[in-house]
C-alpha cells in the first residue's frame, strides 16, 4: 500500500511537471495573429518593411496574405500556419485591391478577412493595426460586431477626427486623380462617415479591449503633416485608458520606423494577457 501510495505522489509530481512545462511553452508561444491593414492608396508595399524588420528580430513573421477584391470577396495565401512559429506574432497583411473604397466597405471587408481565417487557420483571437485609413477600417468593424475575440486595436496616424484632403494631396500626390473617391470623401473633416464612426465609438469601451493610439507630431507641422495630432488621438474622447504615444516622424513614416514597432511589440505582448474578465 505504502509503496503505492509513493508510486501515485511520483506519478502525480511528473504529471505537474509536464503540466507546468506545457502551460510555460504556452503562455510564452500563445502570440495571436496581427491583421495589418493599409491606409488610403496603400497595398502590396504597406508594412512590407515592419513585417521584415520584426522578422529579423524574431519578434514576428509574415504568415499570410489575404486579399479583398472589390466584390469583397477573400483569397488568402498561406506562407505559414499560424502556431508554426510559437515564440512569435503571425503577421497577416490585408490588402484591398479597391484602396480607395468607403469606410463602411472596408469594415464589411474586414469581417469577410476575418470569417476566411476563421474557417481556414481556426482563428481565435486576433489583434488589429490600421495604419492612416486602415484604422478606421478597423474602427468600423469592431464597431459594427463587437467582437470580443479581438486582443487589441492599434491605430498609426489615424484621421478618426478627419483630414484636409488638399494637405494629404500634397504629400500624396496620387490623392489628386482618386479626389472624388468614396474614400477621399470619407477622409475628410466631418464627413458622414467620420461624424458616424465619432459617434458609434462608445461601442469600442464596451469590448474594453486595449488601445494603442500612434500619432505623428513633426515640429512646425501641428502633426504628421497629413493628420493632425488631436485627429489621430480623436478616440481619447470616447473610450478612456488609451495608450498614445507620439513620434517626430511624417505620415507615412511611421509605420516604417523601428521606434514605432517596439512600442507595438511591447503592446502586443501586453495585451496578450486578456483581463477583460
Amino acid at each position: 500500500m505504502k509503496a503505492f501510495i509513493i508510486g501515485l505522489l511520483t506519478l502525480l509530481i511528473v504529471f505537474l511537471g509536464i503540466w507546468k512545462t506545457q502551460k510555460a511553452v504556452g503562455e510564452q508561444g500563445r502570440y495571436e495573429p496581427v491583421l495589418l491593414l493599409h491606409g488610403f492608396l496603400g497595398g502590396e508595399r504597406s508594412y512590407k518593411t515592419l513585417m521584415e524588420r520584426f522578422e529579423e528580430n524574431g519578434q514576428g513573421y509574415k504568415a499570410a496574405v489575404c486579399r479583398v477584391n472589390e466584390r469583397g470577396v477573400v483569397s488568402c495565401e498561406h506562407k505559414y500556419h499560424f502556431q508554426q512559429k510559437t515564440d512569435q506574432f503571425p503577421f497577416v497583411q490585408v490588402i484591398f485591391e479597391d484602396d480607395h473604397a468607403s469606410i463602411s466597405k472596408q469594415g464589411k471587408w474586414v469581417q469577410n478577412v476575418v470569417k476566411k481565417l476563421k474557417e481556414s487557420e481556426k482563428m481565435e483571437g486576433y489583434h488589429l493595426v490600421g495604419h492612416s485609413m486602415g484604422g478606421l477600417a478597423a474602427i468600423k468593424y469592431l464597431e459594427e460586431t463587437k467582437d470580443k475575440n479581438v486582443k487589441s486595436l492599434t491605430t498609426i496616424g489615424t484621421p478618426v477626427g478627419g483630414l484636409d484632403i488638399d494637405e494629404l494631396a500634397i504629400n500624396y500626390p496620387k490623392t489628386e486623380s482618386n479626389r472624388m473617391s468614396e474614400g477621399a470623401k470619407d477622409l475628410q473633416y466631418h464627413s458622414e462617415a467620420i461624424t458616424k464612426l465619432q459617434k458609434e465609438a462608445t461601442k469600442l469601451k464596451e469590448l474594453r479591449i486595449p488601445i494603442l493610439s500612434v500619432a505623428g507630431n513633426v515640429k512646425h507641422k501641428g502633426g504628421d503633416g497629413s493628420v493632425l495630432t488631436e485627429s489621430a488621438f480623436t478616440l481619447e474622447h470616447y473610450v478612456p485608458n488609451i495608450k498614445k504615444k507620439e513620434f517626430p516622424l511624417l505620415h507615412s513614416a511611421l509605420h516604417e520606423s523601428s521606434a514605432v514597432d517596439k512600442v507595438l511589440y511591447t503592446f502586443l505582448k501586453d495585451s496578450e494577457k486578456d483581463d477583460r474578465s
